[in-house]
């Protein structure tokens, strides 16, 4: 039993001594492998990032939007000559509540 537990602890001491002589790899190197050479992991990757970009886009609809216009509109006319006329229009608007509409 004894030589079992020393073969053992031997073994296993010589394993880990091998083991960290292992190159380190950065995982983001890893990463970028798994997506070049995996096409199931590019795949997922992709999907994530746009399931991301879609919330990113649903967030967006919950902050207020101003709105900016302008026109010019130049007439004339025979009788009283040259007409201009000028606008600009500001608007800024916020839901407050949608009354549960999803």
């Amino acid at each position: 039993m004894k030589t079992k537990i020393f073969l053992l602890t031997t073994t296993f001491i010589m394993h880990s001594v091998h083991a960290s002589e292992l190159p380190v790899i950065p995982l983001s190197d890893l990463v970028n492998a798994a997506l070049k050479h995996q096409p199931s992991v590019a795949v997922s990757y992709y999907e994530t990032e746009k399931k991301s970009s879609d919330l990113d886009v649903s967030k967006a609809a919950l902050y207020p939007t101003l709105d900016l216009t302008s026109g010019l509109n130049n007439t004339r006319k025979e009788s009283s000559g040259i007409e201009k006329n000028i606008e600009n229009k500001i608007s800024l608007s916020y839901r407050i509540t949608d009354f549960g509409v999803t």
